[in-house]
């Protein structure tokens, strides 16, 4: 019998998760992209707390690197041109993104969470989304 392709790819990234206090080591961008993943859980959960308005739709806008954050400034610029009371969360995967992430038109943005079931199940509880748009081919299968 073969294991379900979700079980294989959480326990690949569990592993990449427990091996991830290593990236230091590689410095840079590794280091960077390790220290975000790790600490998107607390950014977004404490903005969820302290700043998220229930009464307002929160459409969480998820690009993977700078080239798509850009593409993703417009589709968020448009649709709160025509729903302006929308709230908008930003995550990113990679470090090319960060200044474009610093800019972006959303009430906060973070790295994309580690894509597993104990770290997206209270991060969806606490943001409440009403959509999560992912840009390009960009999937995370727990989150979606």
């Amino acid at each position: 019998m073969h294991l379900p392709v979700r079980l294989v790819y959480c326990a690949v990234l569990g592993a990449a998760r427990l091996a991830s206090p290593l990236a230091p080591l590689a410095g840079g961008k590794a280091a960077r992209a390790a220290r975000g993943w790790a600490d998107a859980p607390t950014v977004l959960t404490a903005w969820a707390r302290g700043a998220r308005d229930p009464a307002r739709p929160l459409l969480w806008m998820h690009a993977p690197s700078a080239g798509e954050a850009h593409q993703a400034r417009a589709v968020v610029a448009a649709l709160r041109a025509r729903r302006p009371e929308i709230q908008v969360v930003f995550t990113h995967y990679s470090p090319s993104a960060e200044s474009v992430a610093a800019t972006f038109p959303a009430e906060v943005h973070s790295y994309l969470p580690w894509d597993l079931p104990g770290v997206v199940r209270p991060l969806l509880a606490a943001l409440e989304p009403a959509a999560v748009v992912f840009t390009k081919t960009e999937v995370w299968p727990v989150l979606a």
